[in-house]
């Protein structure tokens, strides 16, 4: 089995998706890719997820301690330019638990559900691919 190219995904879904030619990659760090967010007056930026970061850095040999250090030094705290990336600590109330079974893998783990949410707005299914 080949080794996914996390770069090219990234790369592939900022231009086709979105139109973003100069999107900033954080070296190393791809698998962490969660998106990429749009600010005021159109900047786009990538958006990673910071407990995944640490966890590659960790899984790379750094212990908690110098995974946290390390990386918001090195990468949190190092300029690139005006459209580098940022780093999210995801709520864990976003996301449901889910049962264990052969197949757990294909529910998606949060809850999706929006109250008094327009019937013409998307549905998981419109943008979960399901």
């Amino acid at each position: 089995m080949s080794k996914r190219d996390y770069r090219k995904e990234i790369e592939e879904f900022a231009v086709e998706e979105l139109g973003v030619e100069d999107v900033v990659i954080a070296d190393g760090l791809e698998e962490a890719f969660l998106g990429i967010a749009e600010g005021f007056g159109g900047t786009m930026v990538p958006v990673y997820s910071y407990n995944m970061c640490i966890q590659i850095l960790m899984r790379e040999g750094m212990d908690y301690e110098e995974a946290i250090e390390y990386f918001e030094f090195n990468t949190m705290g190092a300029y690139y330019s005006d459209n580098q990336p940022i780093y999210i600590h995801l709520n864990p109330n976003i996301f449901q638990r889910v049962k264990t079974t052969r197949i757990s893998h294909l529910i998606p783990r949060f809850s999706n559900i929006i109250e008094n949410c327009p019937e013409d707005a998307p549905k998981p299914d419109d943008w979960l691919g399901l």
